[in-house]
């Protein structure tokens, strides 16, 4: 879902899957397609909105995609992967996540340099109550938060190493409240 012109889509079929990735780019599909034929794959890959594929319900084993959900919507997207899931179909999705503090502080700070925010109308990063609502419809769902300390990449170069990933697990493992203030989520769900 949302493939763009990323590689998940063939590392996926070289594993063996028989793939299907939809995006609503025509560039990204093209460059997708051309990445495919390259590297010699079965990719079949689509321009086209992921809130209304088009497909069957109970299509695909599983839908995976990567910053697409703050895009269309959690709660429409996860309905539609629900609709296109099979039977014991599973979901997996990586995604950005912010809190009200996290939001109101970016905004000050963006408003201060005069820069308007751009976001779509559901364009916005997942908030962990929205997640842990939008989870309810599957018979199984996980939420698992990493980088709380993401927003502070941008400052130095040391919040992007090992030692710095280490920390923020822990944070996140010892302290769980902290999950409100992780930038990003990964989002497991099972039909």
């Amino acid at each position: 879902m949302g493939c763009g012109m990323r590689e998940e889509s063939a590392y996926f079929a070289k594993l063996g899957a028989q793939v299907t990735s939809m995006d609503v780019s025509t560039l990204g599909i093209h460059i997708l397609r051309r990445r495919a034929a390259h590297n010699h794959l079965d990719i079949d890959a689509r321009v086209g909105d992921v809130l209304h594929t088009g497909f069957p319900d109970e299509t695909f084993d599983l839908v995976h995609g990567l910053g697409i959900l703050h895009h269309v919507g959690l709660e429409r997207g996860l309905a539609e992967v629900k609709r296109l899931l099979r039977r014991g179909g599973r979901a997996v999705f990586l995604e950005h996540m912010s809190s009200d503090f996290a939001e109101g502080l970016k905004h000050i700070v963006k408003r201060s340099l005069g820069k308007a925010e751009h976001y779509t109308e559901h364009e916005q990063p997942l908030r962990w109550q929205q997640c842990i609502k939008a989870g309810a419809q599957f018979s199984r769902y996980r939420i698992y938060p990493y980088d709380v300390l993401f927003r502070r990449r941008a400052f130095s170069r040391t919040f992007r190493q090992p030692s710095i990933q280490f920390v923020d697990y822990q944070l996140l493992r010892f302290f769980p409240p902290m999950r409100y203030f992780a930038g990003a989520v990964v989002l497991y769900a099972e039909k």
